[in-house]
């Protein structure tokens, strides 16, 4: 016998079978459902496992009983490796300088393409003054142009916590910004 002829014998004997014995099939579950027992069963099933938990389960948990976080030992630790690495970080060079060498490419309907560059004179962190010069050379006026930007800021404003760390970014109040060159 081949499976062909095993499904062919399984599908006639399902056919065959009484309308009462298709009623009990029916009985046991729905056509769509994954359940194999009857509705009833599964209810009951279901209750008794509610009914078994102890009360224990609807405590709220707390930090210490989910075991997460930072120990206070660990917390000032990684405070003071922060601190120490900031203040690293700002006893470096207190200027810094970059050169952006296509800073000043731009097209004028006067000059034509002007190609030129920027170097940026400023000092690293948040709202810090800066200088940025730039030189380009129009090619249809066959000129040299240039041009500077200075901002210092003069009155910025930091939002601490009670415990003096920073609660977002500084931001300027004030700010002195002078701009002028030759375009």
């Amino acid at each position: 016998m081949t499976i062909r002829t095993l499904a062919i014998a399984l599908l006639i004997c399902v056919t065959l079978l009484p309308a009462t014995a298709r009623a009990d099939i029916a009985d046991v579950a729905d056509p769509d459902s994954l359940v194999w027992v009857c509705t009833d069963a599964a209810i009951d099933s279901l209750n008794s496992y509610w009914r078994s938990l102890d009360d224990g389960w609807y405590e709220p948990l707390s930090l210490e009983d989910l075991g997460i976080g930072l120990t206070p030992m660990r917390l000032d630790s990684l405070t003071i490796e922060g601190n120490a690495a900031i203040g690293r970080m700002y006893a470096g060079r207190p200027w810094r300088l970059r050169l952006h060498p296509y800073g000043r490419l731009h097209f004028n309907r006067v000059q034509g393409l002007d190609l030129g560059s920027e170097v940026e004179l400023y000092r690293p962190g948040a709202r810090q003054p800066k200088l940025i010069s730039g030189l380009s050379y129009g090619l249809a006026w066959r000129k040299v142009s240039h041009h500077h930007e200075l901002s210092l800021p003069l009155l910025t404003g930091r939002l601490r916590d009670a415990d003096g760390y920073l609660n977002r970014a500084p931001w300027t109040w004030l700010v002195l910004e002078a701009e002028g060159g030759r375009e």
